[in-house]
């Protein structure tokens, strides 16, 4: 598991959900997920085109994990659709890493947010320089934002 220096904590699901709410957070998802998607399109184009089946297909089996005791939780405590519209995102780039990692090294997900979910913890924000479209994968300036 990444260290706690690694991270910023924050103590309520308040903090949490205006982390998740940001735009770094929203940028750092997204130029995340922009670079994987291009590595392993000039990595290995044929299992590239497989990319949109993968997705649906994985997109399909997280219906039945954010179903249940999740999505309870998430009612009874009010939290609002953020909090599982985020968990799937942040799930569906764990897989999408894990899947390609024969391809491309994981950029961040795997390695440095999916040990948080494990440890009990909810990656929620980014603390650090906003990503932008011309993010390379490279000198990543910043730390994940933990509840």
């Amino acid at each position: 598991m990444p260290t706690n220096a690694s991270v910023k904590q924050v103590f309520s699901w308040r903090e949490a959900l205006d982390g998740l709410r940001s735009r770094k957070w929203e940028s750092f998802q997204l130029q995340m997920k922009n670079v994987l998607v291009e590595q392993v399109n000039r990595a290995n184009y044929e299992r590239f085109t497989e990319w949109n089946h993968n997705v649906g297909q994985i997109n399909k089996a997280l219906e039945g994990v954010l179903a249940g005791p999740i999505q309870e939780y998430v009612e009874k405590n009010d939290l609002g659709v953020a909090i599982t519209d985020d968990l799937r995102w942040n799930l569906l780039h764990i897989c999408c890493e894990s899947e390609y990692d024969d391809v491309v090294k994981p950029l961040y997900f795997l390695d440095n947010v999916w040990p948080w979910y494990q440890s009990g913890h909810f990656p929620c924000g980014w603390d650090g320089v906003e990503l932008t479209e011309h993010f390379d994968g490279e000198n990543l300036v910043g730390r994940l934002i933990i509840f």
